[in-house]
């Protein structure tokens, strides 16, 4: 079987992005796993759980998923499926999130002298989206899916 451009473009990015997931937040990762008591008192276990679920599980079987793509493994394509319906869903309620504290804001921000002040664009949060919901629309056509079960 020959691999299609898109069937190797969704295995790449799969690859990539769950090790970039990996490598931006491995810090995060570890210190919450190394001093779980305290993240868990201070942001919720269901937090702490979730960003270690995100930043190790997750991430690990975006890769696994995307080596799967490569070699046209029906658990491949579902297990980048599964990754991809959790990332949408979990960017989807961060931009909601970020929208709703956007507009409910009242006061502004007390910024302490000598502050480091930066701005943070969530355009790349609409690209990844994007990208995101295009390789699941992609995954479900039937001639792809084809691919994967014979």
């Amino acid at each position: 079987k020959k691999l299609s451009i898109g069937i190797l473009l969704s295995g790449l990015f799969s690859v990539i992005f769950g090790a970039w997931v990996l490598f931006k937040n491995a810090h995060i990762g570890f210190y919450m796993v190394h001093n779980f008591s305290q993240p868990a008192k201070d942001l919720g276990f269901f937090i702490t759980i979730s960003c270690i679920f995100y930043t190790f599980i997750l991430s690990a079987l975006f890769i696994i998923g995307g080596i799967g793509i490569f070699v046209l493994k029906t658990w491949g394509r579902k297990l980048v499926l599964f990754c991809l319906l959790i990332e949408v869903l979990i960017r989807i309620i961060g931009i909601i999130t970020f929208l709703y504290s956007s507009l409910t804001i009242r006061q502004r921000p007390v910024i302490s002298a000598g502050a480091h002040i930066f701005r943070v664009s969530r355009i790349p949060n609409y690209i990844i989206l994007l990208i995101e919901i295009v390789i699941l629309y992609y995954l479900t056509r039937p001639k792809v899916k084809e691919l994967f079960s014979s």
